[in-house]
């Protein structure tokens, strides 16, 4: 089966309502990964939970690109709003990310993610155009879905947080925070693959962060389930 799109989500509950709706299922497992390849919606994809954190969504990213060769990857799950316009349950669909927590300075300005051998450098990675305007196809009477910057970091945020992270609104001017896209992206980057990130707001990064975010990971998944169906079913049509 040649596989059209890899869809990764951090945690168990971001990736089963996918698998709900799969069909001609095959089960493979890679060290403790699980991938369930598949028709979904029309289209053949691969489906895998990533696990939290950078490292696990760049490993498992590659290990994909590498095994399966997917034409475009999409990673769903939830974050953090930053954007003050933000409500639980919004959808934002990224066009740019930057790895908030890579500091290389004073060698390399913040932020900056220096390449092998190479004089240039990364900083802002870009969705897929197409991608994200597939995705804002996406309509529901009770969602706003949005497009905006997402920032990715190995932390939670909390509100208590927020005063020693002012630099991700001040300065990065960030839509969402979470925890896997911008790695996502810099290994589709290198692989020139396309890609985009779209993230339901679970939480407003405040002191209720953790109980938001427990409480809305189901209809986070359903949210996701919708928006990936308009991507690949708009491609039937084109």
């Amino acid at each position: 089966m040649k596989i059209k799109f890899a869809l990764l989500g951090a945690l168990s509950e971001e990736v089963a309502a996918f698998k709900q709706h799969l069909k001609q299922v095959k089960h493979v497992t890679w060290q403790e990964y699980e991938f369930w390849l598949g028709e979904l919606f029309g289209q053949p994809v691969v489906i895998t939970k990533s696990g939290v954190g950078k490292v696990h969504a760049a490993l498992v990213t590659q290990k994909i690109i590498d095994e399966y060769h997917p034409e475009a990857v999409i990673f769903t799950g939830v974050g953090g709003a930053l954007n003050p316009l933000f409500e639980i349950g919004d959808m934002v669909i990224s066009n740019e990310l930057v790895q908030h927590d890579f500091s290389a300075h004073p060698l390399f300005p913040r932020y900056t993610i220096p390449r092998f051998n190479r004089t240039d450098t990364f900083h802002l990675f870009l969705a897929d155009a197409d991608l994200v305007q597939r995705a804002q196809q996406h309509t529901h009477s009770s969602q706003n879905v949005f497009v905006g910057k997402v920032l990715t970091g190995d932390q939670f945020l909390s509100r208590s947080q927020r005063a020693a992270h002012a630099h991700l609104t001040e300065e990065l001017q960030g839509d969402v925070i979470e925890m896997e896209g911008a790695a996502v992206a810099q290994v589709c980057t290198v692989n020139q693959l396309p890609f985009v990130i779209i993230r339901t707001i679970s939480d407003k990064a405040d002191d209720n962060a953790a109980i938001d975010f427990d409480a809305f990971l189901s209809r986070a998944a359903e949210n996701s389930v919708g928006i990936v169906r308009t991507i690949l079913e708009s491609y039937a049509k084109s």
